[in-house]
């Protein structure tokens, strides 16, 4: 379609329902993507759903634009296409309950599990925080040293000070509010998302390394996306 018609604005809509799915769109030639159906569902959730939807297209986008080696838009579209027999996309969700942050949640067999569920032998995997308050990271797993993150974290935000915590500022905030600003800074420090590399259906860490959901608030249950990209 690009190729019959050069000027025309190409918008890809109907049936996008992740990054990826996007990303393959506009290596087709599209100029814009819709993705209105998992918007709306993620809007009736509330703002912060929406918001973390649209930051996890964007991170799957980044994500798959590094792995293609694509530094723009016009070169992800001239990046080589594989044969769609040899290239899986699928994605996988979980949810754990957390302890009082910041807390390290080892989430690794989890992630494992999720990969060898999508059938991806070669590629790599991207796990994700749904949430602005928990991030996903890779580090060590020794609890002197996730003493240590804590206090780190908590020197570069302590729990007081906040706009975002004046309440009275702020509009239709729930009766249960919690003050956080504090965790949406460290957040910010840490990171929604990690990737990581498959190979022959594992994931590719060195020997100290495990996969961590970063709990920054308080006790709650949290949702973690594992998406596949590989063959």
């Amino acid at each position: 379609m690009r190729g019959r018609l050069p000027r025309l604005p190409l918008i890809a809509s109907g049936g996008i329902r992740n990054g990826v799915q996007a990303a393959v769109a506009l290596a087709l030639g599209a100029d814009i993507v819709g993705v209105a159906g998992p918007m709306l569902r993620a809007a009736a959730r509330g703002e912060d759903a929406a918001a973390d939807l649209a930051a996890e297209l964007v991170e799957t986008l980044r994500r798959v634009m590094f792995c293609t080696g694509s530094s723009s838009l016009e070169a992800l579209r001239q990046a080589p296409l594989v044969r769609h027999g040899d290239f899986k996309s699928a994605a996988v969700e979980f949810e754990l309950q957390t302890g009082q942050g910041p807390s390290f949640h080892d989430v690794t067999e989890r992630v494992q599990a999720s990969v060898a569920r999508l059938g991806v032998f070669e590629g790599v995997v991207v796990v994700s925080s749904l949430h602005t308050t928990a991030a996903v990271v890779v580090n060590e797993d020794e609890p002197l040293l996730h003493a240590d993150f804590a206090r780190f974290l908590n020197r570069l935000a302590p729990r007081s000070g906040y706009e975002h915590d004046d309440l009275s500022r702020r509009e239709a905030v729930p009766a249960d509010e919690p003050l956080n600003g504090h965790s949406h800074c460290q957040q910010l420090l840490l990171g929604q998302t990690t990737v990581v590399p498959v190979e022959r259906g594992r994931l590719r860490l060195g020997p100290w390394q495990r996969v961590f959901l970063v709990e920054l608030d308080g006790c709650r249950p949290r949702r973690v996306r594992v998406q596949t990209l590989g063959r």
